[in-house]
């Protein structure tokens, strides 16, 4: 349930993407098609896209319109509990594909980084606010002598220019504005070789949504787009960077400031 709130007499409505009422206080479901009567508890779940709107905007609101409670939801997930991304065909391909372009990077999924590093060197990069379930993560690597490093990001993407083989993004499809979503694929290009490889893991059947991740793909200026799928339910989008100098030329001659997640943006 992602209920439309208008709180507040605010122009913009909230949209938490849970949220629940004592009946006490909302007997009945309203006529209308949102809220005007504040929760009494609404839980945001986090990601990349939307984890620096969800705690420095919604919050505030929240609590000046006398939401009793609020949690943030951090996804943490495995392959078990990943669905068909995780699968053995899924996770089998993708490490076919990347097995010989290293250095490696995946941005924010660390569960994709840890089952990758069973197969080559792989470096996750994340987000500050999951850095104790990344030592966990690491310590069990470790254990099993897997080669895997995680780094915690913050406004900016703490790597070198032209100096990966791939960079690997879960769930594009999940960024809803279109424009977001290119320009963050825009940015990784810098990063990579200039044989390198985007590569983007999406939990759908749609065809329309295979679609439009490729469009969002050539919008970047992305080059040579492939798509596959694995299995039922999954699409792989792989696809190369431009030459250096459009690369240059959409994001600038330099990485510093860059910002390394969607989330980076709000």
């Amino acid at each position: 349930m992602e209920p439309e709130l208008h709180l507040l007499g605010r122009h913009e409505p909230l949209v938490p993407d849970v949220a629940g009422w004592r009946v006490e206080r909302m007997p009945a479901l309203p006529d209308t098609a949102f809220f005007e009567v504040s929760p009494d508890w609404v839980a945001e779940i986090l990601s990349p896209r939307t984890a620096a709107i969800d705690r420095a905007d919604k919050m505030p609101i929240y609590a000046a319109a006398g939401v009793g409670h609020a949690w943030l939801v951090i996804r943490m997930r495995g392959p078990l509990l990943s669905g068909p991304l995780g699968s053995a065909a899924t996770l089998e391909r993708v490490a076919l594909v990347l097995r010989a372009r290293g250095p490696v990077v995946v941005l924010s999924a660390l569960w994709l980084a840890e089952a990758l590093s069973a197969s080559f060197p792989v470096a996750a990069l994340i987000e500050a606010d999951v850095r104790r379930p990344a030592r966990r993560v690491v310590r069990r690597a470790g254990t099993k002598r897997r080669p895997l490093l995680v780094a915690a990001g913050g406004a900016e993407l703490p790597l070198r220019s032209a100096s990966l083989g791939a960079l690997v993004v879960e769930n594009l499809a999940e960024i809803e504005d279109d424009f977001e979503a290119a320009d963050f694929l825009a940015e990784l290009p810098l990063f990579l070789r200039s044989d390198g490889l985007v590569l983007s893991l999406d939990a759908t059947r749609s065809a329309a949504a295979e679609e439009r991740i490729a469009g969002l793909f050539m919008a970047a200026g992305l080059i040579g787009v492939t798509q596959e799928r694995p299995r039922d339910g999954v699409v792989l989008t792989a696809a190369g960077p431009a030459a250096a100098v459009v690369v240059a030329a959409r994001v600038g001659s330099s990485g510093a400031g860059r910002p390394w997640s969607p989330a980076s943006r709000a």
